[in-house]
């Protein structure tokens, strides 16, 4: 019996370790080493044949996000300056890492930018072209590059307009791929392309599962307390009366770069759209809406920021008189189940119920639970002294206080969460009890970090959150 030979060892302190497929012209394919240091920042190694590992001399901020004939294309997520020349955080680059190792000039090139007004999601290839998911005001479109001598054609694709849409399907040794496009009220649809005829049709559509024409989505922009535009989308029957007693739902994240984007939601509409209720999605920062700085305006320490672009969405809600506090809800789930935690303890007089599932709101202890010490980078480490006290101030396990009245709070959580310890929830029900405040717990023993197993629980779930709102705001 053959031994396998070790390739690669990761650390014990790294995040993770990954292998990386890079197809070339000739058919033959290749591999990258990643070795994740935390979740931000990782080292690259390239396999030769003679399974030779050679250090890829990349910045530690690069996102490996494809491989197109060979090169490899990358996301700064921080600039990065290669021979003199500075690449700004955000670009997209096409890097050949055997030039790049031997430090030729020509190793990297600029396929694309971000600015103010475009930022750039992420990338795929296929055989011929190279594909850039961007995002303008947090709403999609697909750019196709294509190489022509040692320029780049570049080619919008006709996807349908304020939607989602999202590259499915892609292979750098095919010319085939697939996308599919949806929003709040249009049902998912996919589409087929080819990279060398170029042409798009629609190939499949979900049959849509209600009827769109009674309701509108607008996108408004509130100011945060440093003047920054914060963007939200809001769902709602058409005509709808500024008069402050519309019943609302809003829902944010803000965390990881991760974006919130238009979602088709035949439940929601069932729910919640049909009974004369509004939905709010908020765009704050904390995601990648608007870029990798997007994204490091609420890294560790500026966590702040991220609460407070969510209560300039309220009071914009209010000041336009779309909602008031007694008819404002909120909903949150993981990093957002920490997001609605902390509104709890810091705004309580802001709304009037709040959705909290599978939630991190001991902030203190958050490291020692589940994968929680892979967060170190995105939170902060609490065993840092500067940093325990910063995350003290706002923790919401730790600042659940017995002075305060507390809006009406639903907490939900799962019993096999292996991502988010049901420690946070089950801990934050047991001091809110002893605080002799409202609340009202929901621990489902399957489902994981999604909170449920199967179609039965799921709508379980769903109807007990809607009867919660229905009950706070509609009543």
């Amino acid at each position: 019996m053959t031994h396998a030979k070790t390739l690669f060892e990761a650390k014990k302190t790294d995040l993770f370790t990954s292998l990386f497929s890079l197809a070339s012209k000739n058919k033959k394919t290749r591999l990258i080493v990643r070795q994740a240091k935390d979740l931000f920042s990782r080292d690259f190694f390239l396999v030769r044949e003679n399974r030779e590992l050679l250090k890829i001399p990349l910045s530690l901020h690069a996102r490996l996000e494809s491989s197109f004939q060979g090169n490899i294309i990358l996301k700064l997520e921080k600039s990065w300056t290669w021979r003199e020349q500075n690449y700004s955080s955000g670009s997209l680059l096409i890097v050949n890492p055997d030039k790049l190792i031997e430090k030729e000039p020509s190793a990297v090139q600029l396929l694309m930018g971000s600015t103010p007004e475009r930022t750039l999601n992420y990338a795929r290839a296929s055989k011929h072209s190279i594909y850039i998911n961007l995002l303008k005001d947090v709403t999609s479109s697909i750019v196709e590059l294509k190489p022509e001598g040692k320029f780049w054609k570049k080619k919008h694709l006709a996807l349908p307009s304020f939607s989602r849409a999202d590259i499915v399907y892609s292979d750098p040794r095919e010319s085939d791929v697939f996308f599919t496009a949806k929003g709040f009220l249009e049902s998912p649809k996919l589409y087929h392309y080819n990279d060398l005829s170029g042409q798009l049709r629609k190939f499949q559509e979900l049959s849509p599962r209600f009827d769109p024409s009674p309701y509108e989505v607008k996108q408004l922009f509130a100011k945060s307390f440093d003047g920054t535009s914060i963007p939200y989308f809001i769902v709602s029957k058409k005509n709808l009366k500024q008069n402050g007693k519309n019943p609302v739902l809003l829902k944010a994240y803000g965390r990881f770069s991760i974006n919130s984007l238009p979602f088709y939601s035949p439940m929601q509409e069932f729910a919640w759209y049909r009974e004369g209720g509004v939905f709010v999605l908020a765009n704050i920062r904390g995601g990648g809406e608007y870029g990798p700085a997007w994204h490091q305006a609420g890294l560790k320490k500026n966590r702040q920021t991220v609460f407070n672009d969510f209560y300039a969405v309220v009071e914009d809600l209010t000041q336009r008189k779309i909602t008031s506090p007694d008819y404002l809800a909120l909903k949150g789930a993981s990093n957002g189940g920490l997001l609605m935690g902390v509104a709890v303890t810091q705004k309580p007089d802001l709304f009037q119920a709040v959705l909290i599932k599978n939630p991190l709101l001991d902030m203190l202890r958050y490291h020692k639970l589940s994968i929680g010490s892979s967060w170190i980078a995105e939170y902060g480490d609490p065993e840092d002294s500067e940093m325990h006290k910063f995350i003290s101030s706002y923790s919401p396990y730790q600042n659940l206080k017995s002075n305060k009245n507390y809006p009406e709070i639903f907490l939900l959580s799962s019993s096999l969460d292996d991502r988010v310890h049901p420690g946070h929830a089950r801990r934050f029900a047991r001091k809110l009890e002893k605080l002799n405040q409202p609340f009202y717990y929901y621990e489902n023993t399957e489902g994981g970090h999604a909170g449920a197993s199967n179609y039965e629980q799921k709508a379980i779930l769903s109807a007990l959150q809607y009867i919660h709102l229905y009950k706070n705001l509609m009543e």
